[in-house]
């Protein structure tokens, strides 16, 4: 055994201990459907679990981070991916020399798209410690930002999610920082009572509401 085979069984482990701290764990894509994507970088690995350290450890100065990885058993070729629908690449899933991995979330949370969403349906608290709540898991409370994810959401609870305006009266923003460009409101809402400035989701329609009252909420974070 040379000194490179040492250094891979080494990075191996560190992904090991990686995954079972809560960094990304990536499992086999079992879908049948083809996934279009971008290519980041194409290489050469000892395994599949270097690969996906690879992925884990991809930090782009601008663009994409690693989402996915392609793998081949019988070369031991890698490579690092980002899902996209609109790209103009895809790979089939149905390959027999490729396999494709994509990153899970942790025990008890809920995969959609790019991120894992963790039910507080038993946790009824205030806005403000609900968002505590979902920082002291690693996520915050969950922002919503197009239909797609309103309609994702909206069918696993109604309560809170991370919009309030706190800062400004009427004017909204996420407590992610991401961009308030998506919104569906109750008619008539919002109301932009002085105490009003937190936001609430029943069914897949929202309202503000007071801040002091408890109600079930849903974390968010990224794969």
């Amino acid at each position: 055994m040379n000194i490179l085979d040492i250094c891979l069984i080494l990075m191996e482990f560190v992904a090991f201990v990686y995954s079972k701290n809560g960094f990304k764990n990536f499992r086999r894509y079992n879908g049948t459907e083809t996934i279009k994507g971008e290519l980041l970088q194409n290489t050469s690995t000892k395994s599949v679990l270097h690969c996906t350290w690879l992925c884990n450890e991809y930090k782009p100065v601008e663009g994409d981070a690693c989402n996915a990885v392609r793998y081949s058993e019988t070369t031991n070729a890698c490579q690092l991916l980002v899902p996209a629908n609109t790209s103009t690449q895809q790979w089939s899933t149905n390959d027999s020399q490729w396999s494709i991995y994509e990153p899970s979330c942790p025990i008890g949370w809920v995969k959609n798209r790019n991120s894992c969403y963790l039910e507080a349906v038993d946790h009824g608290l205030p806005w403000r410690e609900a968002n505590h709540y979902c920082e002291t898991k690693g996520g915050t409370l969950t922002a919503i930002t197009d239909d797609a994810e309103n309609e994702f959401v909206g069918s696993l609870y109604s309560g809170w999610l991370g919009g309030s305006d706190l800062e400004v009266e009427g004017e909204w923003k996420w407590t992610t920082g991401e961009v308030w460009n998506f919104t569906s409101w109750y008619p008539g809402f919002p109301q932009n009572y002085t105490d009003n400035d937190c936001l609430i989701m029943f069914g897949h329609l929202w309202r503000d509401f007071r801040c002091s009252r408890a109600y079930p909420f849903i974390c968010e974070k990224g794969v």
